[in-house]
């Protein structure tokens, strides 16, 4: 077999976000983004990938999520005990919607509360650990 006969591979190429395939039209390639939480009361950042678990990365940064009595008797990060209420300073368009626990959880509460392990987050977000529920002056 010759050179000019032999059939030659196919192969894909990533240019900005596009996969171009020699043997199609260019194709949407998942976009993988990086979020920057910033825990305001602990003036601390952590830098986590899209989709990342608010609860998982707190206690990665060494933020300590829970009062006294939470830190007693928390379920492990199962939206069980509600112990590890954050308040969304800004940012709460880019988390995962509630979750029909924090729902109910939250009925009279703020509309920024959120508990910390079934939050997802998608893009940049400044947090307060253990709210207190009043207005700041």
């Amino acid at each position: 077999m010759t050179e000019s006969t032999r059939s030659s591979p196919k192969l894909d190429v990533v240019q900005d976000a596009q996969v171009v395939s020699s043997s199609s039209q260019p194709t949407k390639s998942p976009m993988f983004t990086t979020a920057c939480i910033r825990f305001e009361a602990e003036n601390k950042e952590a830098i986590a990938s899209g989709g990342a678990n608010l609860r998982v990365k707190a206690i990665e940064t060494g933020i300590d999520l829970y009062t006294l009595m939470g830190k007693m008797m928390n379920c492990g990060g199962y939206g069980q005990c509600g112990t590890c209420v954050v308040e969304i300073i800004e940012g709460l368009e880019n988390l995962s919607p509630k979750t029909p626990v924090e729902e109910r959880r939250f009925r009279n509460k703020p509309d920024n509360y959120r508990l910390a392990c079934q939050t997802l987050v998608n893009g940049n977000v400044t947090v307060q650990t253990k709210p207190t529920g009043k207005k700041k002056s």
